[in-house]
């Protein structure tokens, strides 16, 4: 999903089953790219908190880590 947006960080699955999703980009388009994330993955998606923050920059692309 990420490969269609502007945006970099990262996916990643945690030990309890969680998955932690960290986005950087501008604002309307890390909007569409949660939109499109709920849109696909909605029927998974039990609950989600967002925590916004200043960017980083720390991210080159969009990745999965392990």
């Amino acid at each position: 999903i990420a490969a269609r947006f502007d945006v970099t960080g990262f996916v990643e699955n945690l030990p309890d089953g969680r998955v932690r999703l960290v986005a950087e980009g501008a604002s309307g388009e890390l909007d569409r790219f949660l939109e499109a994330v709920s849109q696909r993955m909605g029927d998974h998606i039990h609950e989600s908190v967002t925590d916004t923050r200043p960017a980083t920059g720390e991210f080159s692309g969009f990745g999965i880590r392990a």
